[in-house]
């Protein structure tokens, strides 16, 4: 399958503990952006089955690019959550027909530990 969660949860996690090691709140809800490869034209629909999903889909934008796009959502990134996430995503990606790329979060904006 080449939506494998079992590849993508080892290095997902490895980045949350990261996080939490810079001091990273991760017991609050974030803007986690989830990355999908395969037809920019399904963004909205893959936004709706996150919806229904149980998150709070914050952004599902059209793309620059007709094959890559993602989707905002509002969730914690513990690792249970994300753990969470990843498989939802990859379930969605492969019943669409595309692939799952990861996620990312934007921790420029938080004042991390050690920083004035």
């Amino acid at each position: 399958m080449r939506n494998d969660p079992a590849r993508k949860i080892p290095r997902s996690l490895d980045l949350v503990e990261d996080l939490a090691r810079r001091g990273v709140d991760l017991s609050q809800d974030h803007a986690v952006e989830h990355f999908f490869v395969g037809g920019a034209n399904h963004a909205r629909a893959v936004g709706e089955l996150m919806g229904e999903g149980g998150y709070t889909v914050c952004e599902a934008p059209n793309s620059q690019s007709d094959e890559d796009f993602s989707v905002l959502v509002s969730q914690p990134i513990d690792g249970e959550s994300i753990t969470r996430a990843i498989v939802d995503s990859c379930r969605i990606a492969e019943a669409k027909g595309l692939g799952y790329d990861g996620w990312d979060v934007d921790v420029s904006r938080w004042k991390l530990k050690g920083e004035g």
